[in-house]
C-alpha cells in the first residue's frame, strides 16, 4: 500500500470511530508511524484530508453501481434504475454506517459525479436517450441527472443513519414512485 492511501485508510478508521474533531493530524500521524511533514506531502491540512476521503468514497460507490449496470441496454429508464441505484448504495453503506455519518457530516459536500468527468459522461451518455425522449433539453440534462443523484444520496444518508430498520421498506416504495 503507498503511504497516500495508508494515511486515508488510518484517517478514515479514525474518523469514523473516534470523530473528525476529536482526532489530529498528530493521532493520524502517530497511527501510520510517519513524520509530521510526511504526512503534508500528500495533503495540505485535515479539511483536505477529509475532502479526499469523502471523495474517494462517493467515487467507490458509483463505481460500484456503474459497474453492475448491464451497458447493452439500448435506452435506459433512469426513473426505473433510480431504486437499483439506491438499493446499490444502501447496500455499500449497509455495513459502513459510520462512514457514512462522516460523509454526511461533512461541512463540504463534495458528490464525485460533479468532478469526476468519466462519471459524469458515463451517466449522461447513459440516459440522455431516455431523458430527450421525456422531452428534456439537452442543457438540462446533466443538471437533471445530478438532481437525481443528490436525492438518492440524501434518501441513503437520511435511512441508514436514522432508521435503518427501514431500508426494504423504502427501497420498496422507491420501485412504487421513483424519486422525481
Amino acid at each position: 500500500m503507498d503511504r497516500r492511501n495508508q494515511i486515508l485508510d488510518t484517517a478514515t478508521y479514525l474518523f469514523t470511530q473516534f470523530g473528525y474533531e476529536q482526532i489530529s493530524i498528530q493521532d493520524i500521524n502517530r497511527a501510520c508511524g510517519i513524520a509530521r511533514g510526511t504526512f503534508y506531502l500528500y495533503f495540505n491540512n485535515k479539511d483536505d484530508l477529509l475532502n479526499q476521503i469523502l471523495s474517494r468514497t462517493l467515487t467507490e460507490v458509483l463505481n460500484e453501481i456503474v459497474n453492475q449496470m448491464d451497458p447493452l441496454v439500448a435506452m435506459p429508464d433512469l426513473d426505473r434504475e433510480i431504486a437499483f441505484i439506491a438499493e446499490a448504495a444502501f447496500s455499500y453503506f449497509k455495513e459502513k454506517t459510520e462512514l457514512l455519518k462522516l460523509v454526511a457530516r461533512s461541512r463540504e459536500f463534495n458528490i464525485p459525479v460533479l468532478e469526476n468527468d468519466e462519471l459524469l459522461r458515463f451517466f449522461t451518455a447513459r440516459y440522455a436517450p431516455y431523458l430527450r425522449f421525456r422531452g428534456l433539453a439537452d442543457s438540462e440534462i446533466e443538471s437533471y441527472i445530478t438532481i437525481k443523484l443528490l436525492s438518492i444520496y440524501n434518501l441513503v444518508a437520511f435511512v441508514v443513519i436514522k432508521h435503518p430498520e427501514k431500508t426494504e421498506q423504502y427501497l420498496k416504495l422507491l420501485k412504487m414512485a421513483p424519486i422525481s
